[in-house]
């Protein structure tokens, strides 16, 4: 099943489950978020002429590139999958028409000197391509991006130091998006695989235990009624006509019960007793017995219907069976106590009582129509107690699962760890290439244009090779990390050491957006940290890198739009990153709580339609075979040698289908019938304690059917335990064969 929903979503189908679908709106919301910083600059670079010279209608497309980004986070909240993905698509194909679109603008200009900025920022774009495709097509947006500004600046001559700076921090920060929105999108998907795979378990699981509730129910009444009326009828010994018939109408009404016992859930528990209770008063002689019904709790209100079918049941046949036992004038009393969380039922009476121990083992009125049918409901527990001449106390009871039980105990949610681990060795290369190429570009413009120029001369041309060499040693403190955790000494220290480097820096270089590039480098440190799942200490480390900046461009009297410029992209990154990475940890949260609703309600639907469906079959069969020969003994009519002989039939047959197991198939079973009319003594047994394949069963049972055909008097086949070296043996009127050796 989880196959089946991987090759929708690989198709592109618009079906999504809840997890992806939110997942797919935190991507958007991304995106437009980066998208409003994106404007936010370049509306400051507008301001200042930085951008002018460029057609209004390519500026147009910036714009509306920006917009459909913004507007597609606003309204991600309310949009469905398909929505998503088709404004995920025009945002992504503005901002490709941007892209192929420069140079026609560069040329109706007149010529430009530089590639505007607007057409640098790609992470919105990756963002969105995550939502039109996967991680291909994100990588190769990237890549797409990277490239053509690349050739755009080589065409046009404006390669520098900013630009080196400003286009190494742009890939990373699109790698970044990449491989965190990616790890987001492939966690939420496999929480809904996890969901449907567990949800599909759950009620193949309900459906099957309620399957076999359903058949023990069955096999209680076949045992404890229908198999004794069938036995004495056939038998051919001289019982009172009266109890014979009494004993058979006592067969045909518990066959009746089985379908009657069926309960949806829809009323509520105490009515449901209290028809109970009238229905035992309705059977009981006159002064034979009492019944009192006592509540000590309000309704309990929203039981699951398979509870309330299992306790109604249970009790039903408690006060049946005390009703018949307890002895004349005996007080039953019934006590149902109820709390949000548990429900009791109490069927005591001061009746005869019995010996438990000495109960035998074919009589499943106890065991199976009362203790088992409880216990077989998840959360359900009973009990009971009796003794000769104390009466018997009969305890029923179901609790509410808690959030622990019902969760499914597969895992749920590692996402794509390949691809994550791939993501990050694609982030710390494009990492250690792009510091690098920052550090080594401003270190050559500070040797190229002499002492007087500024930039990072002051210091010499050494700063930027110093400060890189302090971002990396900072970034070895958290690679060394010993589990993927950090433990939060190391954390603080790495915290330190990457602030203490945005300090130095700080202190050797001017104040530019090049020189400063070492802020994003750290800014990007502390993404690295946050997704160790540190993201307090990574924001922390952000608020001390931004005091620093702001600390410095203000020492420095830096423009407003230039310090903005450097603190923003850091405060974007961090923010962004750890507000994901906190999303998603909420995100595995509420789908868990869904997912363990979700198979709570799928376990109880199953376990009702499977449990009615097989009650309904079996009674249904019971009554086709077996209803019109006690319906005749019923009716007190005397019966014929043939009759007698179909009796004991319906009742070897009855026997074969609880004994015999695996052994009751054809034409074994049709050869069985016909033996036993012809006055045979059939036994067949399963003691089998291990699976035996379908077509060993069938020889076996075509062995047996040739066997049974020359019998005379007796015969018994046996499946045997698997240590026997066989796998069964047969007796033919006292003579012992062994099959399949």
């Amino acid at each position: 099943m989880t196959d089946g929903i991987e090759r929708r979503r690989t198709r592109g189908a618009p079906g999504v489950g809840p997890s992806e679908l939110a997942a797919r709106r935190v991507v958007a919301v991304s995106a437009a978020i980066i998208a409003l910083m994106t404007a936010a600059i370049t509306w400051g670079l507008l301001l200042g002429d930085v951008e002018r010279g460029l057609p209004g209608w390519y500026l147009a497309i910036g714009g509306a590139a920006s917009v459909a980004f913004i507007l597609s986070g606003v309204l991600a909240p309310w949009f469905g999958e398909r929505m998503l993905r088709t404004a995920a698509t025009m945002s992504l194909a503005v901002y490709v028409a941007m892209i192929l679109a420069f140079p026609i603008a560069a040329l109706q200009a007149g010529g430009v000197d530089h590639v505007p900025w607007m057409l640098t920022p790609s992470a919105a774009a990756i963002a969105a391509a995550l939502l039109v495709g996967r991680l291909r097509v994100a990588w190769a947006t990237l890549a797409f991006a990277t490239i053509s500004t690349l050739v755009y600046r080589l065409s046009i001559g404006g390669l520098s130091a900013e630009t080196i700076v400003n286009d190494s921090q742009v890939a990373l920060t699109g790698a970044v998006i990449c491989v965190i929105c990616g790890h987001v999108l492939s966690i939420s998907r496999e929480l809904d695989a996890a969901a449907s795979t567990a949800s599909c378990t759950g009620a193949q699981e309900a459906a099957e235990r309620a399957r076999l509730s359903a058949r023990r129910r069955a096999a209680a009444v076949v045992h404890d009624e229908v198999l004794t009326t069938l036995a004495v009828a056939g038998s051919g010994i001289e019982v009172p006509r009266e109890a014979l018939t009494r004993q058979a109408k006592t067969a045909v009404g518990a066959m009746a019960a089985l379908t009657h016992e069926i309960h949806d859930g829809r009323s509520g528990l105490r009515e449901a007793l209290a028809d109970a209770v009238a229905e035992i008063r309705g059977e009981l002689d006159a002064g034979r017995s009492r019944v009192a019904f006592e509540v000590r709790a309000d309704d309990p209100g929203e039981v699951p219907g398979v509870a309330v079918e299992a306790l109604v049941a249970a009790t039903r046949q408690a006060l049946r069976n005390s009703a018949r036992h307890a002895g004349a004038g005996a007080d039953i009393r019934l006590t149902l106590s109820a709390t949000p969380e548990r429900i009791e039922i109490e069927v005591v009476d001061d009746g005869v009582g019995f010996d438990r121990a000495a109960l035998r083992d074919d009589r499943l009125g106890v065991r199976v129509s009362i203790e088992q049918r409880v216990r077989d409901v998840p959360g359900g527990y009973a009990q009971v107690d009796s003794r000769p001449g104390a009466g018997t106390r009969v305890v029923l009871g179901w609790q509410a699962m808690g959030r622990a039980e019902a969760r499914p105990s597969a895992a749920l949610a590692a996402g794509d760890q390949r691809a994550l681990e791939r993501g990050l060795v694609a982030i710390a290369v494009i990492f250690v290439a792009g510091q690098a190429a920052s550090a080594l570009a401003v270190a050559l413009a500070a040797l190229s244009v002499g002492p007087a120029a500024g930039s990072s001369i002051g210091a010499g041309w050494w700063a930027p090779i110093l400060i890189l060499l302090g971002v990396l040693a900072s970034s070895e403190i958290l690679r060394f990390s010993k589990t993927n955790l950090p433990s939060p000494a190391r954390a603080l220290v790495f915290v330190v050491s990457t602030v203490a480097t945005v300090v130095i820096g700080a202190t050797l270089v001017p104040f530019t957006y090049a020189d400063m590039w070492f802020v994003t480098a750290a800014a990007f440190l502390l993404v690295a940290l946050a997704l160790r799942s540190r993201a307090g200490a990574a924001l922390m480390g952000l608020a001390g890198l931004v005091a620093v900046v702001v600390v410095a461009g203000i020492a420095e009297g830096a423009p407003l739009a230039l310090l903005a410029n450097v603190a923003l992209r850091p405060v974007v990154l961090v923010v962004l990153a750890s507000a994901l990475l906190i999303a998603v940890d909420r995100m595995q949260h509420r789908t868990r709580a869904l997912l363990a609703r979700t198979v709570d309600v799928t376990r109880r639907t199953a376990w009702e339609a499977a449990s009615r469906a097989e009650v309904e079959e079996r009674a249904a069969a019971l009554e086709e075979r077996i209803a019109p020969t006690l319906r005749m003994i019923a009716r007190g009519e005397p019966l014929s040698i043939d009759e007698q002989r179909r009796c004991l039939a319906l009742d070897g047959e009855l026997r074969d289908e609880y004994r015999a197991g695996a052994l009751a198939r054809s034409p074994l079973v049709e050869a069985v019938r016909a033996a036993r009319e012809r006055g045979v003594d059939v036994v067949l047994l399963d003691d089998s304690d291990a699976p035996i394949v379908d077509t060993d069963l069938d020889d076996l049972a075509r062995e047996m059917t040739s066997l049974l055909a020359s019998t005379r008097a007796q015969f018994v086949g046996r499946l045997l335990p698997a240590d026997r070296g066989r796998l069964a043996t047969v007796t033919v009127d006292g003579r012992t064969t062994d099959l399949g050796g």
